[in-house]
């Protein structure tokens, strides 16, 4: 409610061009401001390393493709990625392979966690940038961005290199707590996070860059965003993200355990209703954001003998909600293309295709939970037969 006021508010009040030198514009630019600081401080930032973007997906490919920003020079050069990266970050990489950058996949285990060792076997004088996502959007597993970040750094010294850390932090940012200063994060040059995961604005993107003079603009004009995003400002929409941080990332620790609370009572009601299912990603969540663990807002859940969008709509019409993994890429999959991070995982076909995905929130309830065990074994069994 009080993030749809604040758009209402961007609308209706601050509707100014914050570029403008009248009272109108001012009044948009110093609450523009306010909901830069508000971004800012959930990530002990300065708010002059924050700039607004569209999209999640706007972010990765901005941050991204700062790193080899000189055409003439991109073959050869070397992007190393995780094999269960969002589409975003995916579909960015593959298009710099084909102008000639070298992309290595880096692999993860059954829990789909990647192993900094094999970081540390590819990095070289060749790479440009290491992107690694916080949290995978489709299992819930937190990444070892800290040790990552230290192999990063450490190269970075002893080879007086100038490789960039990116990490996509869409599912983590206001969720778990991220500490650029002296916390897991303080390594990562790049990090790109999105207002509708905290219950902002669509439409609505961020990203953190340590050195923001680094960053390449995509879009030129009138030098909005301290002139890497040019475009009058969407004052509603950062307004609402605004508000949407500080309510989410008011106590993240709590939030985080409540979330947690009903994805564990969700988990052990599924294992006393199926005996042949099986969860994808680490079984533990870690409200701290501990890497290893998986994150409280997600559960993936695989139902062998199911196809999985055909269970998303038999619980659709119970009023419960989930999905088959990233929403992204739910049309891919309808296409018979499936789950890269699944697969990545080395999940057997027959489970991946009856996956589907909880997303959870703090205001969820342990009543709501009940009424999803109470019509999930009647819809998988109904779908089966």
């Amino acid at each position: 409610k009080d993030v749809a006021i604040a758009v209402y508010r961007g609308l209706t009040e601050n509707f100014g061009n914050p570029s403008a030198l009248h009272g109108l514009g001012q009044a948009a630019e110093r609450a523009v401001k306010q909901a830069r600081r508000q971004l800012a401080f959930l990530i002990a930032a300065n708010q002059k390393n924050i700039i607004f973007t569209g999209s999640g997906t706007e972010s990765d490919n901005l941050a991204m493709l700062s790193a080899f920003k000189n055409p003439a020079r991109l073959e050869g050069k070397k992007l190393i990625i995780s094999a269960v990266e969002h589409p975003a970050v995916m579909a960015c990489a593959e298009w710099l392979a084909s102008r000639g950058v070298r992309v290595v996949r880096l692999p993860v285990d059954e829990k789909g966690i990647v192993d900094p060792a094999d970081l540390v076997r590819v990095i070289d004088e060749k790479t440009a940038m290491i992107s690694i996502m916080h949290v995978n959007n489709e299992v819930g597993a937190i990444q070892p961005i800290d040790e990552i970040g230290r192999i990063k750094n450490e190269y970075n010294k002893s080879r007086s290199a100038d490789i960039l850390l990116h990490s996509d932090a869409v599912q983590s940012y206001a969720k778990l707590p991220i500490d650029t200063e002296s916390g897991e994060f303080r390594y990562v040059d790049l990090m790109s996070f999105s207002a509708h995961k905290i219950h902002g604005p669509k439409g609505m993107g961020g990203l953190y860059a340590a050195k923001p003079e680094r960053v390449e603009p995509m879009i030129r004009g009138g030098g909005q965003e301290a002139g890497i995003r040019s475009g009058t400002e969407n004052v509603a929409g950062i307004l609402g993200f605004g508000v949407a941080a500080r309510q989410e990332g008011s106590d993240p620790l709590r939030h985080g355990k409540q979330a947690g609370t009903c994805r564990q009572r969700l988990m052990d009601g599924i294992r006393h209703l199926f005996g042949d299912v099986r969860f994808n990603g680490p079984r533990e969540h870690s409200p701290q954001g501990k890497a290893g663990y998986a994150s409280p807002y997600i559960l993936s859940v695989s139902f062998p003998g199911v196809r999985g969008e055909v269970l998303v709509h038999a619980l659709e019409e119970k009023g419960i909600y989930t999905s088959t993994g990233a929403a992204c890429s739910s049309r891919r999959r309808e296409q018979g293309k499936g789950s890269a991070v699944l697969k990545a995982m080395g999940l057997p076909r027959e489970y991946a295709e009856g996956t589907i995905r909880f997303s959870f929130s703090r205001y969820n309830t342990l009543r709501e939970i009940d009424y999803v065990l109470e019509h999930l074994k009647p819809a998988v069994d109904r779908v089966r037969r």
